[in-house]
């Protein structure tokens, strides 16, 4: 316990490489696998990491409300996420009544965890008024982490990840309304 919570307390302040080792396997999802979609890839995230992120994550809950506007209902407590088709069908009925032109545009964040720019988030929680500080401990939850394939219950050689968002993080729901609220910002001044 002594040493959880020296982790704990040690945590954004020293540049050491943290103990956060994502290891990813696959699973069969049928009972004789024989191709490569017959499995479920997924990743295994030690303790020591999770309760990291679940404290900044719950830190984070706290103020996500004021920070993310009522536009984006998807991941953020007490918003529903079909919200958001419903806004939509009531600006087009709004128009329509009004005979107004409109344009509405759908983007889709194709494995989006995948391709998120640490950077530009970063960018974003300063810009959103997020201190040095959380933005180190967001960071370093991030970028001092390596991964590892288990192969037949065996790791291989860790390898750094550069971008993106890792499957089974308490935070990359706070984290992806983030990111929408730092896209979404200029179109608002269309």
């Amino acid at each position: 316990m002594d040493s959880l919570l020296l982790f704990i307390k040690s945590f954004g302040t020293r540049s050491r490489k943290m103990l956060l080792v994502l290891f990813k396997t696959s699973l069969p999802q049928v009972s004789n696998p024989i191709v490569v979609s017959d499995f479920r890839p997924i990743s295994l995230i030690g303790a020591q990491y999770k309760i990291i992120a679940k404290v900044l994550a719950n830190r984070l809950a706290k103020v996500i409300d004021s920070v993310i506007g009522h536009e984006q209902s998807a991941f953020i407590k007490n918003r529903q996420i079909l919200d958001g088709p419903l806004m939509v069908s009531e600006a087009i009925h709004w128009f329509k009544r009004r005979n107004s032109k409109l344009l509405i545009f759908k983007v889709d964040f194709e494995k989006a965890f995948d391709s998120i720019s640490w950077d530009f988030l970063f960018q974003v929680m300063h810009f959103l008024g997020f201190n040095d500080t959380w933005i180190r401990w967001i960071s370093g939850c991030l970028s001092t982490a390596t991964s590892s394939i288990l192969i037949n219950e065996s790791p291989t050689r860790e390898f750094n990840i550069n971008r993106g968002l890792r499957q089974g993080d308490p935070f990359p729901l706070f984290s992806s309304s983030l990111l929408w609220k730092g896209s979404m910002s200029p179109l608002k001044m269309l």
